[in-house]
């Protein structure tokens, strides 16, 4: 055998081992943890139990659910960075974790762009809803009340910087319309103030305005999300009212640190689109807020790569700041 020959030989010998080095078999050997950056019973974490339930029985290992809160579900992901990248922990995150904290926080802990996507779950939509009894009872009626009115309205948020504050802010570089911003600590005093009539409009998640809505203390007049969902059927979105690109969802994906062997992020990808695709799954999860919009690891990285200036350039017309 001439040198060149043995060279090659030896190349296809050991190429085996650097595969099996990358792809550890029988993954997943033991429990997995997955860490989660907002309070038990918080929508983000009843999402993740639910799923983790039935991809715990299709990967045949426990899925740990860990709560991590702080920082707007920063501190999960500041913990999940700091982990082996070998598939064991996992982080289910949403956008204001992954994305907007970059734009409004100062001194992130994290660096967003170090995390790898793992599969995209599906959205919360955000419902823009007034008090029962308002005089507007449209998106329509909404916009030109504002118009003619300009600084008069006023909107409810659960804090500077979350999404439902991008959320408006979007609708309003959309539409040109002037209306105040009334910032709250949670979404319970911000919807209470709307139904009490001392805020005139909200802009918050399924999850918190679907409760008022159902004995008319609060009347929803538009959703965020592409398409009607079934606890609003006759609510239209904002997309067949002509506003196709205003950050109106919340939406839930995976995630685990650089580096994971791509076996790994393949089996976990895998995993989560068959349970996504059931249907029991989906319906708890419909139930808890979330629809289904699954996306593989590709696809979610390209989401990303979208979401990210949209979400940039509306901070940038807010006129926020880090803080």
């Amino acid at each position: 055998m001439n040198r060149r020959d043995f060279i090659v030989a030896s190349a296809i010998a050991l190429l085996p081992l650097h595969i099996s080095a990358q792809t550890p078999a029988g993954y997943p050997e033991k429990a997995v943890r997955i860490v989660v950056g907002f309070p038990a019973g918080q929508a983000t974490d009843i999402i993740a139990r639910i799923v983790s339930e039935k991809l715990a029985e299709r990967l045949g290992q426990p899925l740990v659910v860990e709560n991590k809160p702080g920082a707007g579900g920063g501190l999960a992901l500041s913990y999940l960075l700091r982990q082996p990248a070998d598939g064991y922990t996992v982080s289910f995150a949403n956008t204001g974790a992954v994305i907007t904290n970059q734009f409004v926080k100062k001194d992130l802990p994290y660096n967003p762009n170090d995390l790898q996507p793992v599969a995209l779950l599906g959205d919360i939509p955000l419902v823009l809803a007034v008090r029962g009894d308002s005089s507007i009872k449209s998106l329509e009626d909404f916009i030109n009340q504002a118009r003619a009115n300009p600084g008069k309205l006023s909107y409810a948020t659960p804090g500077v910087g979350t999404t439902s504050h991008l959320a408006m802010e979007s609708l309003k570089q959309a539409t040109g319309i002037d209306v105040l911003h009334v910032p709250y600590t949670g979404s319970s005093r911000s919807l209470s103030d709307v139904v009490a009539g001392n805020v005139d409009v909200s802009f918050d998640t399924i999850t918190t305005v679907y409760p008022f809505t159902e004995n008319g203390r609060l009347r929803p007049i538009a959703i965020g999300v592409s398409e009607r969902v079934a606890l609003l059927p006759d609510v239209p979105t904002l997309a067949e009212l002509g506003y196709r690109d205003i950050v109106g969802a919340v939406w839930v994906g995976a995630f685990v640190p650089p580096g994971t062997p791509t076996a790994i992020v393949q089996t976990l990808e895998a995993g989560i689109g068959e349970v996504a695709k059931n249907p029991d799954v989906a319906s708890r999860l419909a139930a808890a807020g979330l629809y289904v919009r699954y996306a593989d690891a590709a696809g979610f990285a390209a989401s990303l790569a979208t979401d990210k200036p949209k979400i940039q350039e509306v901070v940038k017309f807010s006129g926020l700041q880090p803080n």
